[in-house]
Order: C-alpha cells, then sequence, then structure tokens
C-alpha cells in the first residue's frame, strides 16, 4: 500500500524543476506539526494550510520549518 510521503516523493522525483504546491485542511495543526514537517520538508516548496484554529497564543516561531519562509498567519479565534 502506497502512503501520502511515497506519493509526495514520487510527485517530487518526476517533477524535480517544477515548484509544488500543497494545500492542508488541518484541525488542531501543533499535535500534528511534526508529522506535517516529515511530509513536506524536500518534497514541497509552497504549502498552504487552512482551518488550524490558531490564535495568537501560538506563535509564529511554533510553526516554522527550517529552509521555508516564516509562515504568513491570518489567525482568527479558536471557534473560527
Amino acid at each position: 500500500m502506497t502512503n501520502c510521503f511515497d506519493i509526495l516523493k514520487n510527485v517530487r522525483l518526476k517533477n524535480v524543476k517544477n515548484i509544488i504546491i500543497g494545500t492542508l485542511n488541518i484541525n488542531s495543526l501543533p499535535s500534528k506539526f511534526d508529522q506535517l514537517k516529515f511530509l513536506v520538508i524536500g518534497n514541497i516548496d509552497i504549502l498552504i494550510i487552512t482551518e488550524t484554529k490558531l490564535d495568537e497564543s501560538l506563535p509564529v516561531s511554533q510553526f516554522y520549518i527550517e529552509g521555508y519562509a516564516i509562515p504568513y498567519r491570518l489567525d482568527r479565534c479558536r471557534q473560527g
């Protein structure tokens, strides 16, 4: 069975000279961020994440991935 990491790695290998853009709708990003970093690094150039339920209590630095630009955030309250 192929997992999403293998699929992304295959897309990256077939598109070495192209920009890979991903978009995800994630509920509760903080609890899933380490898994997301593992999936993204080396596979996706630009990542757009929506519906994360983040607010100002969680600093931008908590969601930085080395090698990528500082995240752009447009927070609302945790209830959306």
